[in-house]
C-alpha cells in the first residue's frame, strides 16, 4: 500500500511510531494526520454502535423507523471518549 505522507515529503516510509505520532492531535504533540489504517477499527465500531437500532427494526420488519437522538450522542460521546483515550495511551506509549 502506497501512503501519501512519503510521497508528499520525498522521504522514506515512516515508522509505525512516527505514523502515530503524526496522527495525535496538536494538543498531544501530533500534527493531527489521522492515520485511517489505525482508525478503520476504531471508526468500524463506532459505525456498528450508531446502525444497531436499524439494524433491529430491519430484522424485526418494522415499516417506520425512529432515531433516537438521545441514544445516538451517547454513541457519538462514547465512541469520541475512546478515540481520546487510544489517542493519549499512544501519546504515553511514545
Amino acid at each position: 500500500m502506497i501512503e501519501a505522507l512519503p510521497a508528499i515529503t520525498g522521504r522514506p516510509p515512516y515508522s509505525r511510531d512516527e505514523r502515530t505520532l503524526l496522527a495525535l492531535p496538536i494538543k498531544l504533540c501530533g500534527l493531527g494526520l489521522m492515520d485511517p489504517i489505525s482508525m478503520a477499527n476504531h471508526e468500524r465500531e463506532a459505525s456498528r454502535q450508531m446502525r444497531s437500532s436499524l439494524v433491529q427494526g430491519i430484522i424485526q420488519q418494522k415499516v417506520a423507523f425512529s432515531q433516537d437522538f438521545n441514544a445516538a450522542n451517547l454513541c457519538i460521546r462514547d465512541a469520541k471518549t475512546r478515540k481520546e483515550e487510544t489517542q493519549e495511551r499512544d501519546f504515553v506509549r511514545i
